[in-house]
């Protein structure tokens, strides 16, 4: 197994031991650059896949997101 291969391995093994938890995760950088999400972070907070790798500040509706978490509680 090459690199690439256990690089790809490993990204999977860990996207699934995030979602198998049960709660949401999101990962966003210092500068506010989304870098992952899970997919129960998708289904409380507006989360898509085109918006890895931007500025979070410009997708993020807090209003919208503050009225799921209190619906997932």
């Amino acid at each position: 197994m090459n690199d690439n291969e256990r690089d790809k391995q490993l990204r999977e093994l860990v996207n699934l031991a995030m979602d198998c938890m049960g709660v949401a995760v999101t990962i966003i950088d210092a500068k506010g650059t989304l870098l992952y999400y899970n997919q129960h972070s998708a289904k409380i907070l507006d989360r898509k896949p085109e918006y890895i790798g931007t500025d979070i500040h410009s997708h993020h509706n807090q209003a919208k997101s503050q009225f799921n978490i209190a619906a997932e509680g």
